[in-house]
């Protein structure tokens, strides 16, 4: 059987780095119970362009590998609808697995395969969800989506942007603060786009801070959730004293979202 592995022309440019082979499956899955099979045929996966903006590279913290070989019964989600996921049954049981950003299964074409019988290779993140490492059709072609850290394929780090309309945002230098919190709240505004969430305090004082653009949080594999545990940067502008984010960072996913500047700018994603 040959193998291709699926990868976006256009309208998003990606860097293809080398030929990796993966060997066995790590540990085992939720109750005892999961395949012990790995990533074992070589894929073309997708490197990460450097930035000076990027100072680390985020990834899923995995906890289990799954490879299965099922019907992917459904994608759900949309642009505006949050992370997509994929709805995949195997052996009677249907599993509800995180994908990709929509303009990322778009490219792919992967609505394509809903019906099919598909080969999901997929991981469980410490905090109980799964996420969508690759998929492998029944003509051998191959989608991938994370490597085998959970590291997304999508990524292209952040640069700093020197127009749009947050480049004029100043924030104060000494209002900069890094602080954990408890998400109690999160939504995004229908006319700006921009996400929005209440979050919790050590001392449980609850305050409100503007993040960015869903896209901008999605595309770098970041979502947020009521109940997540998240440590972020915040600044306080000085023209309206609001609160804004700077980055964030889940420590049980391992993901971490950049979003502005020291200086206010707004990341923009480099494609």
């Amino acid at each position: 059987m040959s193998v291709r592995v699926v990868s976006i022309v256009a309208p998003i440019l990606l860097c293809v780095g080398p030929v990796l082979a993966f060997g066995q499956g790590y540990g085992e899955g939720q109750n005892g119970q999961g395949p012990g099979q790995g990533l074992g045929n070589q894929q073309t996966l997708v490197s990460q362009p450097t930035s000076q903006a990027a100072t680390a590279a985020p990834a899923a913290a995995i906890v289990s590998v799954f490879n299965m070989t099922g019907t992917l019964d459904d994608v759900v989600g949309g642009f505006a609808l949050g992370h997509p996921y994929f709805v995949f049954t195997s052996g009677g049981t249907t599993y509800e697995i995180k994908a990709a950003p929509y303009k990322f299964l778009t490219n792919l074409n992967v609505t394509a395969l809903i019906g099919q019988t598909v080969q999901m290779i997929f991981a469980q993140c410490r905090q109980g969800s799964y996420v969508a490492l690759q998929i492998t059709d029944l003509a051998g072609v191959v989608y991938v989506f994370r490597d085998e850290n959970g590291k997304p394929a999508w990524r292209q780090w952040p640069v700093d942007s020197s127009s749009g309309t947050e480049a004029t945002l100043t924030v104060d230098p000494a209002s900069i603060e890094t602080v954990t919190a408890v998400v109690d709240s999160v939504g995004t505004s229908a006319a700006s786009n921009m996400v929005r969430a209440r979050i919790r305090l050590r001392d449980q004082q609850q305050v409100w801070v503007t993040l960015g653009p869903d896209s901008l949080l999605l595309d770098q594999g970041f979502e947020l959730q009521v109940g997540d545990r998240i440590t972020m940067m915040l600044a306080v502008r000085a023209t309206n004293r609001e609160r804004v984010a700077l980055q964030v960072e889940n420590p049980d996913t391992g993901q971490m979202a950049l979003i502005r500047s020291r200086e206010g700018h707004q990341y923009r994603l480099k494609y």
